[in-house]
């Protein structure tokens, strides 16, 4: 199982959370926009404080996002592309079962390797 753990892997600003090891801790986006990307294994979201924006595809498009109010949830399959943006101050779980993994569709957004170039 997994519960937040790579949030850190998203963008910078974000907060890691292990919620797995402390349900307490969870993790946090201000403005942030999360490139497309997906990931090896069933992904879900739940919006638990703020409002996340969701959309589906291979191109960040802002007028196609979907808003997830605090409550919401979303179950993202294996393997589908997604993206998404918060605005202010926004915490999200995400969790599901399996390996977790994150690959952006276009691998130049992955900030990752922006710090390592550093």
């Amino acid at each position: 199982m997994f519960c937040a753990t790579l949030v850190l892997s998203l963008r910078a600003g974000a907060d890691e959370a292990r919620k797995a090891a402390d349900p307490k801790k969870t993790a946090s986006m201000a403005d942030q926009i999360i490139p497309p990307h997906f990931h090896p294994a069933e992904e879900d979201v739940t919006v638990l404080q703020g409002a996340f924006w969701m959309g589906m595809g291979d191109k960040f498009d802002e007028g196609a996002l979907k808003e997830m109010p605090a409550g919401a949830f979303h179950a993202i399959p294996k393997g589908v592309h997604h993206y998404g943006m918060a605005k202010g101050r926004t915490v999200i779980q995400l969790h599901g079962f399996g390996p977790w993994g994150i690959t952006y569709v276009n691998p130049s957004d992955d900030p990752r390797k922006k710090a390592a170039e550093k």
